[in-house]
């Protein structure tokens, strides 16, 4: 890729899904519904060298009958995407899918098929009549941070953070990549949807298009807003820094 660099253009759209995903932490609590899918064209054609899709949703439409090795409902979205444009390559970018399901419907890898194909005929029709644009800029920056101390919980058990260490990361990268006004916010963990509701208002309010990409160069588990860290959730036991460290990070980003 580097051996072949050439101008692009990029076409951003965002729409709103309905019916796709759930708060799995909190039933009354909020989802991201949103649908971002960003192409990339070259500077004469129509047809997009690239499409990346954007989504909220952990890739869970499988259960662990399943023994082979599969994509889930992204794998779907992608070669969906590819048998339309074959000219375009596809990748999937999980957003902030920290507490975020997917919506099931049917057996086996009926799921995972509905709603992939369902993301994927939503993605045709954004990127239909598209006009692309030519960025004027790429900034790309990535930064390590250090992590409030380790504060690993094996049930009612909380080690103490000399022994967490141990087994957890005292620091972690995030990572910004603005194409145009496009900007990739890469966070190292499972963010939950209300701390990436944050960081794309912080994009948006500078004039930015935003696509949170989760578990980018790194993983330090959830991240998840204070008032849930007391849960007795999943999520929260895997909150290994303690806390705050979800704030920590969208203001990192932010900044």
């Amino acid at each position: 890729a580097q051996s072949h660099l050439e101008p692009v253009r990029l076409a951003y759209r965002q729409g709103t899904t309905q019916g796709l995903v759930v708060n799995r932490v909190d039933p009354a609590g909020g989802v991201d519904p949103e649908l971002t899918v960003c192409a990339f064209y070259d500077a004469v054609t129509d047809e997009p060298l690239a499409i990346v899709v954007n989504f909220a949703a952990h890739p869970t439409t499988l259960g662990a009958w399943n023994l082979w090795l599969s994509a889930d409902y992204p794998g779907v979205v992608m070669r969906a995407l590819e048998a339309r444009w074959p000219s375009a390559t596809c990748l999937f970018f999980a957003a902030a899918v920290g507490d975020q399901a997917p919506v099931k419907r049917g057996e086996d890898f009926a799921p995972a098929q509905w709603l992939g194909q369902a993301l994927a005929a939503q993605a045709v029709a954004l990127l239909e009549d598209v006009e692309p644009t030519t960025p004027q800029a790429v900034f790309v920056r990535a930064e390590t941070i250090p992590l409030p101390p380790a504060r690993l919980r094996l049930g009612a058990v909380t080690l103490p953070s000399w022994l967490s260490r141990w087994f957890v990361d005292d620091d972690a990268t995030v990572s910004l990549v603005v194409v145009g006004e496009v900007a990739f916010q890469g966070v190292p963990c499972d963010l939950t949807a209300g701390l990436g509701r944050h960081l794309k208002e912080a994009a948006q309010t500078r004039a930015l298009k935003p696509v949170i990409v989760g578990f980018v160069n790194d993983y330090i588990g959830y991240c998840i807003p204070a008032a849930l860290y007391q849960a007795k959730t999943y999520e929260a036991s895997l909150a290994f820094n303690g806390p705050h460290t979800g704030e920590l990070i969208v203001r990192r980003l932010t900044e």
